[in-house]
C-alpha cells in the first residue's frame, strides 16, 4: 500500500505508488459541494456552496450532468427541470480540473419537506443566549418560524433563532417549523440550570467539553468481553451480556478503573449476532428483544458504580463483511442497509433507535460520554476521498460503499441519535491520519484517529499533526493506540503509554485510549495507564 505524508499542503509519497501518488508529489486539491442530496418539486430552486482545500485559487466551475436535467448559474443556483427525476450538480476545481464533486438532486412533484434544529440539545444558566440553526430540505422556501414551545417560564426566541433563557431553571424546548409545510418541524432541547451551576475546577484548553468539564479524554478500549455477545448476548455460542453476567464484568470495569481509566470505548455491534435484534425477511431489522435493553443499562448502572464513563461503538468496518453463516448464525452485512434508503430507515428506526431510547431511559444515562458511530469506516469504503488526502483501500472482505453513501448513513445515523440521546456527543472512529479529512462534515463532538506503528512510520504524530491537514474546528482525540507504546520505526523513537499521551498532551490533543483491555496481541499492564493518570488526576477524569 502506498504512503504518504502532508508537508505544507503537499503529499509526498513513499513505496509504492498508489492512486493520487502516482506523480510522486502533487498538490493535494479537494472540492466539495454542499448539500450533497437534496429533494425538490419541478421548476424549484436550490443555493449550492463550494469549498475548494489545498489552493488559493478557489474559483470553480457548475454544470448539471444529465441533458435537460435543469440548469445552474455561475455562483451555484440550481434551477430544476419541469420533469421528475434524478439529477446530478457537478462542480469543479478551476485549479485542478481533475478534482470535482456531485450532488445528487432528486426532482418530484411531492417532495418531502424536512426541519432539522442544531444544536439538538443544549445546557444554559438562568437568562444566557444560544443561536440556533434550521436547515429545510425538500422545498425551495428554507424559511422557518420559531418558537417556544411552553407558553411560560421557557424564556424566548426570535424570528432569527437567537433564545434567550428565562430568569429560573427550567427544561424547555425550541422548536423551527417549515414556512412551506407547517406540518414539518423539529424540536431542539434546553436544560436551563441556576447561574454558577457548571463549574470547572481543571479545564483543559483543548479538551473535550461534556457537561460544564473540559477533560482530556483518558482510558482504553474494551473493547469487549464477548465477540459481539456484551449487548444482546449470543446464547448459540454460551456468551452472555452484561445483565446475565454482572459480577464479571463489574470486575473488569473496577480493574480498568483501578489502573487509571476514566473513559471506556465499548463495541456492540461490529457483527450482527446476538439474537436480540430481530430481523424481517429482507435482512433489515423489525425491532429488538432479549436482553439487549437490559444489558444496555447494566453497563450504564455498572459505569455508575465504579466513577466511569462509556463510548459505546454501535458498528465497525467488519460490519461491511458479506452476508455468511457464522458458526451457526446468519451474520448479516450492513452494506445493502447502507445503499437502500427505505433499509437504512429501518436500520435507524427499529436498532438505532431504540438502543439510543433505552440509553436515555437509564437514571444513569450521564455516564453515556459519546456514541462512537462506526469503528474506522474506511476499511469499508472504495474510491477516492473527496476531502483530500489518499485514496481509500477497502478491506477485501468488505462489501464496500463510496465515501457519499458512508456519509449519507454518518449523516443520517448522527441525526437519530441527536433526537433519542441528545445528551451524548458523537465522533467516527477514523482508521488513520491518512484519511482524516474524510469526516470533516459529518455531525460530530470531536474528532477520534487510530494511530499503530504503521502509521507512526509514514505520519509521524510530531510532524504530520491534524492542524496540519485541516482538522482544526474540533477537539482531537487518539481512539485507539498499542498499550505497549509505540515502536521505533522510520527512524521514530519507541514511545510508551505514558510518554505517547505526555506528548499528544502537549501538542494539543484532547485524549488518548488505549488497545486493549482484552486483546491477546496487545496484552494489558496494570500499571501501563497509570503513570500519565497519576500526574493529571483532574484534567483526566469527568
Amino acid at each position: 500500500m502506498g504512503k504518504l505524508r502532508f508537508v505544507a499542503g503537499w503529499v509526498v509519497c513513499f513505496g509504492l505508488a498508489l492512486g493520487a501518488c502516482d506523480q510522486g508529489a502533487i498538490e493535494s486539491v479537494s472540492v466539495t459541494l454542499s448539500p450533497e442530496t437534496v429533494t425538490l418539486a419541478p421548476g424549484a430552486t436550490q443555493a449550492f456552496t463550494a469549498e475548494v482545500l489545498g489552493s488559493d485559487d478557489q474559483r470553480v466551475l457548475f454544470s448539471v450532468e444529465e441533458a435537460g436535467g435543469g440548469s445552474v448559474d455561475g455562483s451555484g443556483r440550481y434551477t430544476a427541470p419541469a420533469d421528475e427525476g434524478v439529477y446530478h450538480v457537478v462542480v469543479t476545481s478551476v485549479a485542478d480540473a481533475t478534482k470535482s464533486d456531485t450532488a445528487t438532486v432528486t426532482i418530484t412533484a411531492n417532495p418531502e419537506v424536512t426541519v432539522t434544529v442544531l444544536p439538538a440539545s443544549v445546557t444554559l444558566q438562568v437568562s444566557e443566549t444560544q443561536q440556533f440553526s434550521a436547515t429545510v430540505t425538500g422545498d425551495a422556501n428554507t424559511a422557518v418560524t420559531w418558537s417556544v414551545d411552553e407558553a411560560n417560564g421557557c424564556g424566548s426566541v426570535d424570528n432569527l433563532g437567537l433564545y434567550t433563557a428565562p430568569a429560573d431553571p427550567a427544561t424547555c424546548h425550541v422548536t423551527a417549523t417549515s414556512q412551506a409545510d407547517p406540518t414539518r418541524s423539529d424540536t431542539a432541547s434546553v436544560s436551563v440550570v441556576p447561574a454558577g451551576t457548571c463549574t470547572d475546577d481543571c479545564p483543559v484548553a483543548d479538551g473535550v467539553l461534556y457537561g460544564c468539564e473540559r477533560r482530556f479524554v483518558y482510558g482504553v478500549n474494551w473493547a469487549w468481553k464477548n465477540w459481539c455477545g456484551d449487548f444482546g448476548g449470543v446464547s448459540a455460542w454460551g456468551f452472555q451480556g452484561v445483565a446475565a453476567d454482572r459480577e464479571a464484568f463489574s470486575a473488569d470495569m473496577a480493574a480498568m478503573k483501578a489502573a487509571g481509566v476514566d473513559v471506556i470505548r465499548w463495541w456492540m455491534f461490529p457483527r450482527f449476532l446476538t439474537e436480540s435484534i430481530a430481523w424481517d425477511a429482507d435482512d433489515t431489522p423489525s425491532g429488538i428483544g432479549g436482553t439487549l435493553v437490559a444489558d444496555i443499562q447494566a453497563a450504564l448502572e455498572l459505569a455508575e458504580e465504579h466513577d466511569l464513563y462509556l463510548m459505546l461503538t454501535l458498528f465497525s468496518f467488519d460490519s461491511f463483511y458479506s452476508t455468511a453463516d457464522e458458526a451457526g448464525i446468519r451474520s448479516r452485512s450492513i452494506q445493502p442497509m447502507v445503499l437502500d434508503p427505505l433499509k437504512r430507515q429501518r436500520l435507524l428506526d427499529n436498532l438505532v433507535r431504540p438502543v439510543a431510547e433505552a440509553v436515555e431511559a437509564s437514571p444513569h444515562k450521564q455516564r453515556m460520554l459519546s456514541w462512537d458511530m462506526i469503528n474506522e469506516p474506511e476499511w469499508a469504503i472504495s474510491g477516492p476521498n473527496p476531502n483530500g488526502g489518499e485514496d481509500f483501500s477497502p478491506n477485501g472482505q468488505c462489501d464496500t460503499v463510496s465515501h457519499a453513501e458512508m456519509e449519507t448513513f454518518l449523516d443520517e445515523l448522527a441525526a437519530t441519535l441527536r433526537t433519542y440521546n441528545p445528551g451524548a456527543l458523537l465522533t467516527v472512529g477514523n482508521a488513520a491520519i491518512k484519511w482524516g479529512t474524510a469526516w470533516l462534515y459529518v455531525d460530530q463532538d470531536f474528532y477520534s484517529l487510530h494511530y499503530y506503528d504503521w502509521v507512526y512510520e509514514w505520519f509521524p504524530y510530531d510532524t504530520v499533526t491534524p492542524e496540519s491537514i485541516g482538522m482544526t474546528d474540533k477537539p482531537v482525540v487518539l481512539g485507539e493506540y498499542p498499550i505497549q507504546g509505540l515502536s521505533a520505526v522510520g527512524g521514530n523513537p519507541a514511545r510508551s503509554a505514558a510518554e505517547l499521551s505526555a506528548d499528544l498532551w502537549a501538542l494539543g490533543w484532547a485524549g488518548t485510549l488505549a488497545w486493549a483491555y482484552n486483546d491477546p496481541s496487545f496484552p494489558w499492564n496494570d500499571q501501563t495507564l497509570g503513570t500519565f493518570a497519576d500526574a493529571h488526576p483532574c484534567e483526566t477524569a469527568y
